[in-house]
């Protein structure tokens, strides 16, 4: 791509991508509830955020 240009993407996450590995039951879990995706070139620079439940 060129300085400037833009393009539309789509970005697939398996549900394994919210897992943590719970030490109290040696399992993989997801916890229920809202997360928040940030995209970004840099921590500081966030250029798009997505809330999913």
């Amino acid at each position: 791509m060129n300085a400037g240009e833009t393009k539309c993407v789509n970005v697939t996450l398996p549900a394994n991508a919210f897992e943590f590995f719970d030490t109290q039951t040696n399992t993989m879990r997801i916890l229920s509830g809202k997360y928040k995706l940030l995209y970004g070139s840099s921590p500081d620079e966030k250029q798009l955020a997505i809330q999913l439940e």
